[in-house]
């Protein structure tokens, strides 16, 4: 069995995978949504974020996705209902949110 922090040939910690949400459950956020993630592409969750689309105390799952520092987009779910939410960041300014309803 290898240890937690096992380093594969290209140089790609475990521990950095869990950092972004990608082994084991999502990393939890706080704040400003428009820049919790950072500059790490992953799998994220958080309650009461500012700029989360309802602006609320809801929970949402979050797919971040970075280009550069000045492309990005975010995929969001809400845990109470199955509601889709997408914005893209271009040339450093966030959409609004688009709701996607199934």
């Amino acid at each position: 069995m290898k240890p937690n922090n096992y380093e594969n040939k290209n140089n790609v910690h475990i521990t950095d995978l869990r950092n972004i949400g990608l082994l084991g459950t999502c990393k939890q956020i706080s704040g400003n949504l428009n820049t919790a993630c950072g500059m790490n592409t992953g799998f994220y969750m958080g309650q009461n974020l500012q700029n989360s689309p309802s602006n609320s105390n809801f929970w949402f799952f979050i797919i971040h996705l970075v280009h550069n520092p000045t492309y990005m987009k975010q995929i969001a779910f809400s845990f109470n209902d199955d509601n889709m939410y997408v914005r893209s960041q271009t040339n450093g300014s966030w959409t609004t949110w688009k709701s996607y309803t199934p």
